[in-house]
């Protein structure tokens, strides 16, 4: 194995998570990056109809959560100044920033970096998300102080001599 020793991780739990393959005979769960119960799970007399009663509950709390962000009139605090994040990715921020407890005064888009796997990678695709949304508004702002680079029409072709101007103009 060519790692490194996992004596020498902060937290080694957290690596293992890494190196280990997801179990596959579980369902989706009720949000992107939390797993579903699994088969055994479903099927035990004791623990099946919790956990299933469980997810939904997480599911519920989730759409509420989405109704509750596209009534806002003004983006949370969190939000980057100048970006221009859509409806759906600011609820999508939401309810990743209330399942993971995120603090309000925590103004990092997405949080503080997760350790877990799952976790990590879904915040990836969210700060990715948030990363294009900033560079469309940049474009779109450049493009506002710079009409030429919007119309390249305007540009004159090399090799073509300069048409002049309509009569009456």
């Amino acid at each position: 194995m060519t790692g490194r020793d996992l004596s020498t991780a902060g937290d080694m739990a957290a690596v293992l998570d890494w190196r280990l393959p997801a179990p596959a005979n579980h369902d989706n769960g009720p949000l992107p990056w939390i797993p579903g119960v699994p088969t055994k799970l479903q099927d035990d007399p004791a623990w099946g109809s919790y956990l299933s009663r469980r997810s939904l509950l997480v599911a519920n709390l989730a759409d509420l959560l989405k109704v509750q962000a596209a009534l806002l009139d003004t983006n949370p605090s969190w939000v980057p100044a100048n970006s221009r994040l859509s409806a759906t990715l600011i609820s999508e921020l939401s309810i990743w920033r209330a399942a993971n407890g995120i603090a309000r005064s925590d103004l990092r888009p997405s949080g503080p970096p997760q350790l877990d796997m799952k976790l990590a990678r879904w915040q990836q695709q969210l700060d990715r998300a948030i990363a294009m949304s900033a560079d469309s508004a940049r474009k779109s702002t450049l493009a506002q102080r710079h009409p030429s680079r919007r119309h390249p029409r305007h540009h004159p072709v090399l090799g073509q001599a300069p048409q002049p101007p309509a009569p009456g103009r």
